[in-house]
């Protein structure tokens, strides 16, 4: 080990078990600190899951950052903490997760008109925003077209598929046939 990572571990070591000194332990030490740090914002149960998206965001190269913005939002799911688990998956553009997050909500239930316009309204909801997701998702891949209606993943075209489907039986063809496609 040299003179600078002794320097680091010694200011770390005597700098407590602060917040500050954990991350700044997991920024400058190695790589298994920084897991271990994440890991341990979700455990803490309180907001340092915060703290740790934004150490991910921060210093992860890109390579792993996807990769590790999913593992904590995966980690806050677990714990029932869906509203970060969904900014996590934000920023990591993963519109499979993001939208399995948006589908726990519990849908109408019944036959009647009204469950049935409630489940609608949730859809067109939640069509509005998948379409606002993969359309940023394009962007950060660089594509132009962000105009054309697809899915990035098997949840999202189920979604836009039942979505189709309803445009389809109010007689929409023209709209339908963009989300069936």
């Amino acid at each position: 080990m040299n003179l600078w990572h002794r320097t680091q571990a010694e200011y770390v070591a005597s700098a407590g078990a602060s917040g500050g000194a954990n991350i700044v332990g997991a920024i400058a030490g190695p790589k298994n600190k920084l897991d271990d740090f994440i890991r341990s914002a979700v455990d803490s149960g309180k907001d340092s899951w915060k703290d740790a998206l934004a150490v991910i965001v921060t210093y992860m190269d890109s390579a792993e950052f996807v990769g590790a913005a999913t593992a904590l939002g995966q980690r806050l799911v677990e714990r029932e903490n869906h509203n970060a688990a969904l900014i996590c998956f934000i920023c990591a553009c993963n519109t499979r997760l993001i939208t399995t997050v948006w589908l726990r909500g519990k849908p109408a239930s019944g036959n009647n008109a009204a469950a049935l316009q409630s489940r609608t309204d949730r859809l067109v909801s939640l069509v509005a925003k998948v379409r606002i997701v993969t359309a940023a998702a394009s962007l950060a891949n660089g594509e132009g077209n962000i105009s054309s209606i697809r899915a990035l993943d098997d949840v999202t075209a189920s979604v836009l598929f039942e979505y189709g489907a309803i445009l389809a039986t109010h007689g929409d063809i023209a709209a339908a046939a963009a989300y069936l496609n």
